[in-house]
C-alpha cells in the first residue's frame, strides 16, 4: 500500500497536467449556433410547453449553459477535435442537466427522471 507521500507526490504530477488540459479547453471554438443551441436547451428546462414540461419543478439556472459550454469544448477535446459540435453537447447533456432540474412529486410518482427529461429537450430543441 503506497504512503501518503507518494500519493501525494502522485498528485502534484497530475495537477499540471490537468492546468494544461484547462487551458486547451479553452482554446476550443464554439460557434455562435451552437452556443445557441446551449442556451436553447437551458431554456427549454424552464418551459412547460412539451410533454415533460409539467414534471419540472425548477429548471436549470444560467450557470447550467456555463457547464454545458465548457463540458462540451472538453467533450470535443477528448474526441481530439478544435472545434464542438451539436453531438457534444448532447453527449454530456445528462451529465450536466441531471442534478439541475429539481423534479415535482407527479415525475416521483410517475416514475419519470431528469435522464428522460433531457432526452425528450434534445429531442425538440432543433
Amino acid at each position: 500500500m503506497p504512503d501518503l507521500h507518494s500519493i501525494l507526490k502522485q498528485i502534484d504530477g497530475y495537477k499540471e497536467k490537468i492546468i494544461e488540459m484547462q487551458h486547451l479547453v479553452h482554446k476550443v471554438y464554439l460557434s455562435p449556433k451552437v452556443k445557441d443551441y446551449i442556451m436553447a436547451i437551458v431554456k427549454q428546462t424552464r418551459e412547460k410547453n412539451f410533454d415533460y414540461g409539467k414534471y419540472i419543478s425548477l429548471g436549470s439556472s444560467p450557470r447550467a449553459g456555463i457547464a454545458l459550454y465548457i463540458a462540451a469544448k472538453a467533450q470535443a477535446l477528448i474526441k481530439g477535435r478544435t472545434y464542438v459540435v451539436p453531438e457534444d453537447v448532447k453527449e454530456v447533456s445528462k451529465e450536466i442537466l441531471r442534478h439541475r432540474i429539481i423534479l415535482t412529486y407527479r415525475a416521483r410518482a410517475e416514475n419519470v427522471d431528469t435522464d428522460k427529461i433531457v432526452d425528450e429537450i434534445i429531442r425538440i430543441v432543433k
